[in-house]
């Protein structure tokens, strides 16, 4: 499709309806559905089309689109049997043709509905969930760049992820459908002015926000306004890339513009991060600002550093590499690496030819130590490992002096200091390639805390308790690097004498963040944790109630995953006499899909549930997560207080309906009478 949409204005379209019934010589039988065809035009309201402006839109033969109808004020959206597409011939003029249903005729007046691109899996214009709309992909993937040809050109903003939408309402059957095509994606203009004193080529630019603003969404436009829900963390990017080709110097004191396609979005907080080549500069937001569908934001970056690029040092096999029986090493003028392996590790280090820049495959050492250090005169900027698997990455992201950045396959690793990373190797790690950065000594620049954050902690403590932190607490570095430095932190504002909610001061290198923990009195309530170990058994821990027993069994392979079909059964005997008070269930879903049940009963008496094996809940309800979720997160299901009578056995059962739940621990929380202590 060549489109290019004027933002801010709309896309006129005018829907001429032809209400016939299709002929057919033969007969038809009485299964078979045969769609009414119609026809729609849609033109741009200006004269001028130019394709590569940025502003005009042009059909292309083969441009498809949704096309949905409703009783005027109804939300019961009737899909239209086929696709709406434009003919050869017809694109000048933005003539479609398609099919309505007969099985869901028009109203005596109608709102209608359209949406490009088309997909079949787009069932309504209220999209909000796999089961009613297709991943729409928002300017790009999410692990995906935009590309600008030029500078200021604005003909990338076209396509498939640069979607339209259009509306009318209370249309009366027999009259003419007129609507406007309206542009889905906001667009943010960099206008970068060059004040240094040399030419500037503006190779790559980004746009960081505080929420995701590219990937796939759901999209809802059958509204007042566009609503947008995420397809899975997995998905979407708070980070918007442009790579921009073809680019021409800026001369000092020039100017030139990129344009980078984000979802519409409202903040009112926090930071948004402009990055123009290897410069980043931080735009606090004091009050509300919204970037609006169709509309241009622009954000004046002044380049006013000369910013000093990483040198890639070139790991070929050659004189600068060695290799023994323990240790496998190279070396150069500015840096060196090495692999050694310790006691009890394997011998899988090879080398396959080629170099580390290259698509071949090198293992490191199982249980060994990989270490990377700058020569004299020099720094270590960056290294970048591309393994093969998410489990190499795990086997490779333990390091010393650095921060890193997890994405896919591949590790970031920053030295926080310049000097020398190491990393234990903890298993087998296939790689693709290792690139090394370095820059002199005098131009590294330490990274720089931005914004720590905690999670995973307990929040609720019994008075008199000592005060502990079992979360975890992650810095991130303004190169979007992230470090655990949970042993590092200072807690502080605690007073666990007193019962009431407190507030918590985390600190870490100038930043602070806060959370609120709850101090109540001591019930005698006890925690009895168990983590799931395999399919047949689990590891018993915290306070374990006196005398008892505990049989796991699960229905699938995975010793956490629960596909459609299968379950797990936890049951517990020997808590006689013992009141159950709460149940928590450490689980996750799939990024966007996972239904099931759950139950807990005390011999035939159920006292939890969620859900039933016959009729599942997704996980993203809210008597589950509220969201789908491919962390592990804590569930709370309510539960009836409830004493367990003599030889009674507590049984939990999780179950799935729709692929996939997990579940790694249960813990239940009970109290034991005082004649039993």
């Amino acid at each position: 499709m060549k489109m290019n949409i004027r933002f801010g204005l709309m896309m006129a379209a005018i829907f001429t309806l032809t209400n016939c019934a299709k002929e057919n010589d033969a007969p038809v039988k009485d299964t078979e559905v045969v769609g009414i065809p119609f026809e729609i035009v849609a033109h741009t309201n200006d004269q001028t089309k130019t394709i590569n402006d940025g502003k005009n839109t042009e059909w292309t033969v083969g441009d498809a689109i949704n096309v949905w109808h409703a009783a005027a004020g109804s939300t019961e959206y009737k899909s239209a049997f086929t696709s709406f597409t434009v003919a050869e011939g017809d694109t000048e003029a933005g003539r479609f043709t398609g099919e309505l249903n007969p099985e869901t005729p028009l109203s005596e007046a109608n709102d209608w509905y359209f949406f490009y691109p088309y997909n079949q899996y787009n069932k309504t214009p209220a999209g909000s969930a796999y089961e009613n709309f297709s991943y729409q992909k928002i300017a790009q993937a999410h692990d995906g760049v935009q590309v600008q040809s030029g500078n200021d050109d604005m003909a990338h903003l076209v396509g498939t992820a640069f979607p339209l939408y259009g509306k009318v309402t209370s249309v009366a059957s027999g009259d003419e459908v007129s609507t406007s095509m309206n542009q889905v994606v906001s667009v943010v203009k960099v206008t970068v002015t060059n004040n240094t004193s040399e030419p500037l080529t503006v190779n790559k630019v980004t746009f960081t926000s505080p929420q995701d603003i590219v990937g796939t969404f759901y999209v809802n436009f059958a509204g007042e306004t566009l609503d947008f829900n995420s397809t899975g963390s997995g998905f979407v990017a708070k980070t918007a890339t442009l790579n921009v080709e073809n680019a021409e110097a800026i001369p000092a004191e020039g100017s030139a513009s990129f344009y980078l396609g984000v979802k519409p979005f409202t903040q009112s907080s926090g930071n948004l991060v402009v990055a123009v080549n290897s410069l980043e500069k931080t735009i606090p937001i004091s009050s509300e600002v919204t970037f609006s569908s169709g509309k241009i934001k622009t954000i004046n970056f002044n380049y006013n550093e000369v910013v000093v690029e990483p040198v890639l040092w070139d790991l070929t096999k050659d004189e600068t590499y060695s290799k023994s029986d323990d240790v496998i090493s190279w070396d150069s003028d500015y840096a060196m690496m090495s692999n050694t392996r310790k006691s009890g590790g394997t011998s899988a280090m090879n080398w396959y030819g080629g170099d580390l820049q290259g698509h071949t495959t090198t293992k490191f050492y199982t249980n060994s130590t990989l270490l990377i250090s700058p020569k004299d005169g020099y720094a270590l900027e960056k290294v970048i490992i591309r393994t093969n698997s998410v489990e190499s990455v795990k086997n490779i992201s333990k390091w010393t002096n650095a921060a890193t950045i997890i994405d896919g396959n591949d590790i970031s690793i920053y030295s926080l200091n310049g000097e020398a990373i190491s990393c234990l190797v903890t298993g087998q790690s296939s790689l693709f390639g290792v690139d090394v950065y370095y820059v002199s000594s005098d131009d590294f620049k330490e990274p720089v805390v931005e914004s720590i954050a905690v999670s995973g902690q307990t929040t609720s403590f019994k008075k008199d308790d000592d005060f502990y932190f079992d979360g975890v607490v992650i810095a991130t570095y303004n190169n979007g690097a992230t470090l655990d430095v949970s042993t590092s932190a200072e807690f502080s504002g605690y007073d666990l004498t007193s019962i009431g909610n407190q507030t918590i001061t985390v600190s870490y290198n100038g930043k602070t963040t806060t959370y609120i923990i709850e101090i109540i009195e001591d019930d005698g309530s006890k925690t009895v944790v168990y983590t799931i170990t395999s399919t047949t058994a689990v590891d018993v821990t915290g306070d374990i109630p006196s005398g008892s027993t505990a049989t796991y069994s699960s229905t699938y392979t995975s010793k956490y995953q629960l596909t459609s079909g299968n379950s797990m059964n936890l049951s517990i005997g020997g808590m006689d006499g013992m009141t159950v008070k709460g149940i928590t269930l450490s689980m996750k879903s799939n990024a966007s899909k996972g239904s099931g049940y759950y139950s807990a009963k005390i011999g035939d008496t159920l006292i939890s549930s969620i859900g039933t094996s016959g009729s599942g809940i997704a996980f993203n309800n809210e008597l589950w997560n509220g969201k789908y979720s491919s962390e592990y997160v804590d569930i709370t299901p309510a539960v009836a207080e409830t004493i367990v009578g003599e030889g009674e056995t507590l049984t939990i059962v999780i179950g799935a309906t729709v692929n996939s739940l997990y579940c790694q621990t249960i813990s239940i929380t009970y109290t034991v009478p005082e004649r039993a202590e």
